[in-house]
């Protein structure tokens, strides 16, 4: 930046060329010769030339006035910085960003409040910038003094003297971190269920899609597990549907307390669930009895295992409900027909088994002296029971 000391030079000189204009004029006002003449027009000449220069002057002068106001009041980071990336100058806006303070920045590389993830990238935009390409503006986490990093939207511009030689880079920062979060949080909804937290249908689908393509190019198999709670309207109608919702919520955590982190566990209905398993081995050791291979290799175990997991009761403050799941399994060992197919089997399989299964059980256990404590559910239950109630107990203990 141009500072404002180097206006006092030139205020004094033209000053004292202006006076030195004036003792001509009156040296050859003295002289009344009529060879003063010719002189007198070029002094006057000189005297316009030395008015529109201080007007020009006094033009620019106000323009960096302004610029230096606009750069103090910024809402945003504005840096500059040599060629190189050292900083020269940097306006409160981003003092306050980088939490620290003016001689904390000046002469220091740009580069070291980059935090180290992205500083690849902005090295690749400050090349860009100084040959002469226009970066654009990307995303960069940057780092503040002994604080979390932020996300901050980046642009440069190069600035060149008139024989076009880089004199200095201009930086803006802008911080979008709370626009990323929003952004980040609108993009998981779009793809989780609200209720728990589990991946949706889009998404589950979009990973089998993936998991079937690389299953096709390596020969491994892909797996899906279709479940389904048996009796869970009796739940809803009954106990009330923030109990059903509780019941999910449960379920949900017990599906992904078994699934391995490279598993996809997915609610995809109202209380329907898929389990993805992918990259399996279509010869497995029959050795190998590692509990986290066996897992993986075998969606019979992990059936079996969700089973185990489901059979402990969902507790709803008095109440322990025992609720049973149906189970299907699709399997494809990259010869199948994609994705629709394969989730077609599973559930195929699963509503046979809840076929044979007769629909599953629910128990609903608690602790009172009646049914009705329990709640005003069971009390219409008991009043005027549905022709739909086998496999579906209520049972209290004493207080």
């Amino acid at each position: 930046m141009v500072r404002e000391t180097a206006t006092v030079p030139f205020e004094k000189r033209l000053s004292t060329l202006r006076r030195r204009v004036a003792a001509l004029r009156g040296n050859g006002a003295r002289t009344g010769s009529a060879a003063g003449e010719a002189p007198s027009i070029e002094l006057d000449g000189i005297a316009a030339g030395l008015e529109d220069l201080a007007s020009a002057h006094r033009a620019l002068h106000g323009e960096l006035r302004r610029y230096r106001e606009v750069f103090r009041r910024a809402p945003h980071g504005y840096l500059v910085t040599t060629p190189a990336g050292l900083i020269t100058e940097a306006n409160p806006a981003s003092v306050s960003l980088l939490q620290g303070n003016r001689n904390h920045l000046v002469g220091k590389p740009v580069v070291r409040f980059v935090a180290p993830e992205s500083r690849q990238g902005f090295l690749r935009g400050l090349v860009r910038a100084a040959r002469g390409g226009d970066p654009g503006e990307w995303e960069v986490r940057m780092r503040r003094n002994g604080q979390a990093p932020f996300v901050a939207l980046v642009t440069v511009a190069a600035i060149r003297d008139p024989s076009a030689n880089l004199v200095a880079l201009h930086w803006t920062l802008q911080d979008i971190t709370e626009r990323k979060e929003a952004e980040e949080a609108l993009a998981h909804r779009a793809n989780h269920d609200d209720l728990t937290g589990l991946p949706n249908r889009s998404l589950f689908e979009e990973g089998l899609g993936l998991a079937l393509a690389r299953a096709r190019r390596n020969g491994r198999g892909v797996a899906v597990l279709s479940l389904d709670l048996d009796r869970f309207k009796f739940v809803n109608d009954t106990l009330g549907h923030a109990a059903g919702d509780e019941v999910l919520r449960q379920t949900a955590s017990r599906l992904t307390g078994v699934a391995r982190d490279t598993d996809l566990v997915a609610r995809v209905g109202g209380d329907e669930f898929m389990v993805l398993l992918a990259d399996l081995d279509p010869d497995p050791d029959p050795d190998d009895d590692a509990g986290a291979g066996e897992v993986r290799r075998s969606p019979e175990l992990v059936a079996a295992r969700i089973r185990q997991a489901t059979r402990t009761p969902c507790t709803l403050g008095a109440l322990d409900v025992h609720i049973s799941l149906s189970i299907g399994i699709g399997l494809s060992f990259g010869d199948g027909g994609g994705k629709a197919a394969l989730v077609g089997e599973a559930d195929a399989d699963m509503y046979r088994n809840k076929r044979g299964s007769r629909g599953g059980y629910l128990l609903i256990a608690g602790k009172g002296s009646t049914l009705a404590e329990l709640g005003t559910g069971l009390t219409a239950w008991l009043n005027g029971r549905s022709q739909d109630t086998r496999d579906v107990w209520v049972r209290t203990t004493p207080r």
